[in-house]
């Protein structure tokens, strides 16, 4: 059966019914303990994530699970690992506690088998792989300095390299420094880039 309690607990009278709405209200609480997320406890109760957040209200006082010191829970296959299981995130000094090596291993093997195809020759994006893949060479060996975020501001991400002037095997190393954020916004506003190839390249 499925109840909308939050209008069960505006509009009853009924002790007995309002008796039984508090006693589902502590169920949902018990599980938000226990780590579920709203819509999961929504869809037990028949109602909506929004109901549930109202229902329990602020869950920042909610004991979460807690995990051994050097543990820490896969989101994918929900086991409790030691950290080492982990990889080390690429952009931060941490753990990237979210998802655990053979679960990563699994999904890569899934991506690669499905997408690798366009990353190869004749593949949509194999110039821009050759390109990439000779810039990071270029940085390891020294022969080209990583600068920083060109906008200056507002930045989040890694540096990454924007080749301005295409893939072409002359430009490998033609490129204006941004971070993710301001890299993903130059590849879909041109305008964008322009405006920096000017304030940069041209000096203008």
């Amino acid at each position: 059966m499925t109840i909308d309690i939050f209008i069960y607990m505006l509009y009853t009278h009924n002790m007995s019914k309002v008796v039984w709405t508090k006693n589902v209200i502590e169920q949902a609480k018990r599980l938000r303990r226990q780590g579920k997320s709203l819509q999961i406890i929504g869809n037990v109760f028949g109602v909506t994530r929004e109901r549930i957040r109202q229902i329990v209200g602020n869950t920042g006082w909610i004991n979460r699970v807690k995990y051994p010191i050097g543990f820490h829970r896969c989101s994918s296959c929900k086991k409790t690992l030691p950290v080492t299981n982990f990889y080390v995130s690429m952009t931060q000094n941490i753990r990237t506690l979210y998802c655990c090596k053979e679960c990563l291993k699994t999904y890569s093997r899934k991506w690669s088998k499905r997408y690798s195809y366009k990353y190869k020759k004749g593949g949509k994006y194999f110039e821009q792989a050759k390109a990439r893949n000779y810039l990071n060479y270029a940085l390891s060996r020294k022969m080209v300095k990583k600068g920083n975020c060109v906008v200056g501001f507002d930045c989040s991400g890694r540096i990454e390299g924007h080749h301005y002037l295409g893939y072409d095997k002359k430009h490998y190393l033609d490129v204006l420094w941004f971070c993710s954020k301001h890299h993903g916004r130059a590849d879909r506003n041109k305008e964008f880039e322009k405006a920096y190839i000017d304030k940069i390249v041209n000096q203008v």
